[in-house]
């Protein structure tokens, strides 16, 4: 990573500063070894590629969490001391499941109690009720009957009230689910009321966004959206809106957006995972693409600079390499000396002019932004460079391996020394030339 940024640094420098090194060539040092002085030798090396064709989208980005619509706060309904927890967070429960289980011996006394009372209160009932049947009202009244009747029936409550109670002190899933939390331990104390449990149903999984009001005409029912979720490395998965709510929320003063998945989706999700939700609000398909660096910003419009090979005007003249003229001795030189000048006649390399072009730009995305309408789609557009680039500039192609080769065994740093030093050499000459 070190070596990463310290190439991207100095390829910065590289583009600002190009001939500021000789190319370094054997034999002895010659014209071509020092930097011209001419404008036009001068070019500016840059990178460049042609658009791609490809389908592109725009999003609307927000976050949110992973939750159930089917999640629920298991309370405990009886009061009493916890003998036996038999569920832990993570496993998966049936509706009906016990969970955990009270101290019922006092329920159940109380119950064994109420059935005694019962059965006497039975008794006496039938008793008044057979004596009516064979005497009429000689030995019972009317009265005698309703009240034993009455008690009868209370009997009957209250034993119905006391397995209730020892049924409460038996906790169960509500639903089926997975246990996400759990606050209860053997021979701790329950109260009534006391949340103990959350289960929540995985095959409910869903994500609410909320959305502000200016973005809502470009949501939809069943609109696609990709979700990013952290807890899973990153991985993005598909959802659709099932639900936009037509209410506002006065407190926060949005919509609420509600995402569902498919159910092989939900079945890898985690409750209140972390999402990074984008809406595809609209696509186009086969656009002709740029990278969205190649795009330059000025004055509310956007540029692009697109590379043209130079008419004839503005090729550079190139004399054809001749031999050595002899020498005094009535031979001509060989060795070193004749390289170089061989050297020197050699054709320049092809060279290119940056012309600057305004586009009409669409869609765009993370890396990419589609353009409408301002070159061709087999132009040569410069994606490296262009910030320092002016229309009609002279420039050549090359990367930032090209640029680090042609600097031989120079060391990074002291290419980044010799760049700065020669950056304030310039600005000090401009300085100079510019006073009377």
């Amino acid at each position: 990573m070190r070596n990463l940024l310290t190439l991207l640094v100095l390829a910065t420098a590289l583009l600002g500063l190009a001939g500021c090194f000789p190319k370094k060539t054997a034999g002895k040092a010659s014209p071509a070894d020092t930097v011209s002085e001419d404008p036009k030798a001068a070019t500016i090396p840059v990178q460049a590629t042609r658009p791609t064709r490809a389908d592109i989208s725009s999003y609307f980005e927000t976050n949110s969490r992973v939750e159930a619509e089917a999640r629920v706060e298991v309370m405990a309904e009886g009061t009493g001391r916890c003998v036996s927890v038999r569920v832990e967070e993570g496993d998966t429960v049936d509706a009906g499941d016990v969970l955990a289980e009270l101290d019922k011996k006092q329920a159940q006394a109380s119950l064994h109690q109420a059935e005694v009372q019962l059965r006497k209160n039975k008794a006496d009932y039938d008793r008044v009720k057979k004596g009516r049947e064979e005497d009429g009202a000689s030995l019972y009244s009317d009265q005698d009957a309703d009240a034993a009747r009455f008690t009868y029936e209370q009997g009957l409550a209250n034993v119905e009230l006391q397995r209730i109670q020892v049924e409460n002190l038996t906790i169960r899933a509500p639903i089926s689910g997975l246990v996400t939390r759990k606050d209860i331990q053997p021979g701790q104390f329950i109260s009534a009321g006391s949340s103990v449990f959350s289960i929540v149903d995985p095959n409910t999984f869903m994500l609410v966004i909320d959305v502000q009001d200016l973005d809502l005409p470009r949501l939809r029912e069943g609109q696609a959206a990709l979700v990013r979720i952290d807890a899973l490395d990153g991985q993005e998965f598909e959802a659709h809106i099932r639900r936009i709510n037509p209410g506002i929320d006065p407190v926060s003063l949005t919509f609420r957006v509600t995402l569902d998945f498919d159910a092989e989706t939900r079945e890898r999700l985690i409750d209140g995972a972390y999402a990074w939700v984008r809406l595809v609000t609209d696509t186009h398909h086969n656009a002709i693409l740029l990278p969205k660096n190649a795009v330059v910003d000025k004055n509310v419009r956007k540029y692009v600079f697109v590379l043209r090979e130079p008419t004839k005007e503005q090729e550079p003249d190139v004399q054809e390499a001749q031999a050595p003229p002899p020498d005094e001795g009535g031979k001509s030189e060989s060795g070193d000396g004749a390289q170089a000048k061989k050297d020197m006649a050699a054709p320049e390399e092809l060279r290119f002019v940056a012309e600057q072009v305004e586009v009409k730009v669409g869609l765009e995305d993370s890396q990419f932004v589609e353009i409408l309408d301002g070159i061709e789609a087999d132009a040569l557009v410069v994606t490296m460079g262009q910030h320092t680039l002016k229309h009609g500039t002279e420039v050549t192609l090359t990367s930032v391996e090209d640029a680090l080769s042609e600097k031989g065994d120079v060391p990074i740093e002291e290419a980044l020394a010799e760049a700065t030093r020669k950056r304030e050499e310039s600005a000090q000459k401009a300085k100079s030339e510019s006073k009377p």
